[in-house]
């Protein structure tokens, strides 16, 4: 040890003998003066001297840095579009963590003036997302410059970072695309974080070093996306794929979707300022907006139409009260709150909502482009996207109409048939009377009491039966709570396929009324006359063609005001028990 505190590196396996007359050594003057080994004034790497004169158990190695730029893809923005990214690129430090201090760039395509706000993000949290502001870009003769940061890289880390800007709202370049500067000598400044030393020298793309004879730094270049400048963004409208069938629309109760709607924007981010549906009735209060990923409702109503028209319901807000992101599409189910029958709402009124394909007067949807914050036009009919809003269709052309599927408003509602026959599933067949064919009919819960709570009167029914190797005839229609009470049906045969008429039941005496949240159970009986075979017999009762109100005849019903000829039931097709005989 000198005394001067210094611990130096031996040179020989000879112990140290100390001189009595020897001055204490200064370490790092560049003189090596007894009892000292080196003193070289710190200029040289790895010899063990130190300027702050204490031990270096191991060299110290210069920091080498590799930046890899990565691909971002090219697309077409709107102008004014903001934090649009230009270039990625991934850092990562080696033989000690390393600082970076400094880039340069220029435009490959374009002009720099093209956008605005350069930033440098920087992945702080390490995610592989670059979410952090770390410096603002200046332009200067061509050059966009970041300095004046310090971003750690790990030794042995990849670390993710990007440049982004505001694309201008002014006319200029139409493509934007950025680059190193790589003909400047220093385009990536970082010094090592233990020693602080400088890295000097660049190798782009291993091209090999050219101003110094070793390159710390080593970056590897490929072209970045380029940035179309758009005018505007587009907002395309279309009914959504999902089938939305015909529904029966209970007064005094929330629907369910009744009309599915997907939005679609392209060259910005595209926020809804109005949207106006047609087709509904007096007795909706409202219609309810509902992203199918699950929101708060948009709220239509008819006095936020303006003027006011019949059927119209509205929502509009100079901010926009949806928001579709660029490249992105979100689908929409529409629900509608009707009055009750003491409240306004009216039995037998039809419903068919549509979205307008008008541009001129009565006009659907308008939106602005949040980056451009210019108005979209309405569709001008040409096959280009020039900052338009589209109806009906998912690129430029002319709009076509949205139409959904038709429903009826009802005071009462039957929301369920079921078989009620107690006998299973391959009961053997037998002859005489019997209540072959018994369905349970249920109607919904409600609280429409106008003129007294309104029932579910079934008025007529049409069976469907199979009857192999049987015969049967004398058809009746009963209430199980009171068989007593028949009324008479009418077949079109009496074996093989036919149907059972029973018409005007309501009248024949037979109670055929279902109270709110209740049900009734009706049997289809006949005389069961069996033929000479002695096996292969069927018989068997259904109601058919059920639950598309384009398929009318099966079920007739009145709600106490207004007469239907289908019902709204999820499925098509309710079978009684079959009576096998193998």
């Amino acid at each position: 040890m000198s005394l001067g505190g210094k611990i130096a590196r031996h040179d020989s396996d000879e112990p140290l003998t100390p001189t009595p007359e020897a001055k204490p050594a200064l370490c790092g003057n560049g003189v090596q003066e007894f009892p000292e080994q080196c003193d070289d004034g710190n200029l040289a790497n790895g010899d063990g001297c130190s300027e702050i004169c204490v031990t270096v158990p191991e060299p110290i190695r210069h920091a080498a840095l590799r930046i890899e730029q990565k691909s971002t893809g090219s697309e077409t923005v709107a102008l004014g579009t903001r934090g649009v990214t230009l270039l990625r690129f991934e850092a990562v430090a080696g033989r000690q963590d390393a600082i970076l201090t400094g880039l340069l760039f220029k435009a490959e395509n374009g002009n720099l003036t093209d956008a605005t706000n350069y930033r440098l993000l920087f992945d702080a949290d390490q995610n592989g997302v670059p979410e952090k502001s770390i410096a603002q870009g200046k332009i200067d003769a061509g050059t966009l410059t970041f300095d004046g940061f310090t971003a750690a890289l790990p030794d042995g880390r990849l670390t993710s970072f990007s440049v982004v800007g505001d694309i201008t709202r002014s006319d200029g370049s139409n493509d934007l695309r950025l680059g190193f500067r790589t003909d400047n000598a220093q385009y990536v400044k970082a010094i090592g974080s233990t020693d602080g030393r400088e890295l000097s020298g660049i190798e782009t793309n291993a091209g090999g070093c050219i101003v110094t004879s070793i390159c710390w730094i080593a970056v590897h270049t490929i072209e970045a996306g380029t940035i179309s400048r758009g005018e505007k963004g587009n907002l395309y409208v279309v009914k959504d794929a999902a089938f939305m069938r015909s529904r029966q629309l209970l007064l005094g109760s929330t629907s369910d979707a009744l009309f599915g709607l997907t939005m679609r924007a392209d060259g910005e981010d595209i926020a809804v300022t109005a949207l106006r549906i047609g087709g509904g009735a007096e007795s909706i209060d409202r219609l309810e907006l509902f992203e199918k990923a699950g929101s708060s409702p948009v709220i239509l109503r008819a006095l936020d139409c303006s003027p006011a028209v019949s059927g119209k319901f509205c929502a509009s807000s100079e901010d926009g009260f949806l928001t579709i992101l660029r490249g992105t599409e979100k689908n929409f189910i529409l629900k509608a709150v009707l009055k009750s029958d003491d409240n306004g709402g009216l039995s037998g009124q039809t419903v068919t909502f549509t979205v307008s394909a008008s541009t001129l007067g009565d006009i659907a949807v308008t939106a602005r482009g949040l980056e451009s914050d210019a108005e979209l036009s309405q569709n001008d009919g040409d096959d280009a996207a020039e900052g338009e809003v589209f109806i009906g269709r998912s690129s430029a052309g002319q709009n076509f109409a949205i139409t959904g599927a038709t429903h009826d408003t009802v005071a009462a509602k039957i929301i369920e048939i079921a078989n009620a026959n107690p006998d299973p599933n391959g009961t053997p067949v037998r002859g005489g009377t019997q209540p072959f064919g018994q369905f349970r009919f249920r109607a919904a819960s409600h609280g429409n009491s106008r003129n007294g709570l309104d029932l579910v009167i079934i008025t007529d029914i049409t069976f469907t039966v199979h009857a192999e190797n049987v015969r049967v005839i004398d058809l009746k229609l009963s209430n199980k709570a009171d068989p007593s009470l028949k009324a008479n049906c009418t077949g079109s045969s009496t074996t093989g396929n036919f149907t059972v008429a029973c018409s005007n039941v309501d009248t024949s005496g037979v109670s055929t009324a279902i109270e709110q949240g209740s049900f009734i159970e009706l049997a289809l009986e006949g005389n069961v006359a069996l033929t000479d075979v002695s096996s292969g017999r069927i018989l068997q009762a259904s109601l058919n063609q059920l639950g598309d109100r384009a398929l009318t005849g099966t079920v007739s019903w009145k709600d106490s005001v207004s007469t239907f000829e289908w019902v709204d039931i999820p499925e098509t097709l309710i079978r009684s028990t079959v009576y096998r005989t193998p």
